[in-house]
């Protein structure tokens, strides 16, 4: 498959998004240059697994906690 034509047919259809938009582009540039800071994931997780455990018992975030650890 052509990955531009994969690309335009998402963009096309329910799964446009900015984010495909914009990323699928650099993805078929081979622009791999990072576009976020780790520290911005890590307070985003942060707020994930806080969240989380407060509402431990009616939503479970089990894999979040193993994907994520911080000192």
């Amino acid at each position: 498959m052509d990955p531009a034509k994969v690309r335009e047919a998402l963009l096309g259809g329910f799964a446009n998004s900015r984010v495909l938009e914009v990323h699928g582009q650099r993805l078929l540039d081979g622009n791999y240059t990072p576009g976020f800071k780790a520290r911005l994931h890590q307070k985003d997780m942060r707020i994930v697994l806080d969240a989380a455990a407060s509402w431990a018992s009616r939503f479970p975030a089990p894999l979040s906690s193993l994907s994520f650890s911080m000192p």
